[in-house]
């Protein structure tokens, strides 16, 4: 089961756009419909970054090159990792280095996650759950960890059979 859900989000992964775009800084802003932007300051730049929850002018994401997500399935003994490298994620089932969020879960509550029951941040609240994350990345960085635990979610939403395997689990 956890072979076709890492192949289903390797390909979920690399066909989101937005998940892309996110990962990239502005290096230029249009401003207003009629075309008149005055450059605003460097405050104001970034006022902007957050609003649109992207990185800042000329900005770049610090997930490149590190294991973003390491998921240890306790019950189950298997492990998930997603990591990006030069702009391309990557999903595979082995060995878990020090990504930037670490889940050890039991299998049962992995399963009710990933079908939508419980949410993601429910999850990672449980007494249950073991967590472990770096400290100083931006808040943008962390957006996009939540976006990528969403999107494990959102797998099997169209996919009954995946769906089906994983309440088999």
């Amino acid at each position: 089961m956890l072979a076709d859900f890492i192949i289903k989000l390797q390909k979920a992964l690399d066909s989101d756009q937005e998940l892309i775009r996110r990962l990239k800084g502005f290096k230029t802003f249009a401003g207003t419909p009629d075309g008149h932007y005055r450059r605003a300051r460097l405050e104001g730049e970034k006022a902007i970054a957050r609003a649109v929850r992207c990185y800042p002018f000329g900005g770049k994401s610090h997930l490149d090159g590190k294991e973003i997500i390491g998921i240890n399935i306790a019950d189950g003994d298997s492990s998930l990792t997603v990591s990006l490298k030069n702009g391309k994620f990557k999903v595979a089932s082995g060995k878990i280095n020090e990504p930037c969020l670490s889940l050890e879960i039991p299998k049962e509550i992995f399963k009710l996650t990933i079908l939508g029951r419980y949410r993601w941040l429910w999850t990672i609240g449980m007494d249950e759950v073991n967590v472990k994350y770096i400290e100083g990345l931006p808040h943008s960085d962390w957006v996009t960890i939540f976006e990528l635990l969403v999107i494990m979610q959102e797998l099997n939403e169209f996919d009954t059979e995946l769906r089906d395997k994983i309440e088999k689990l």
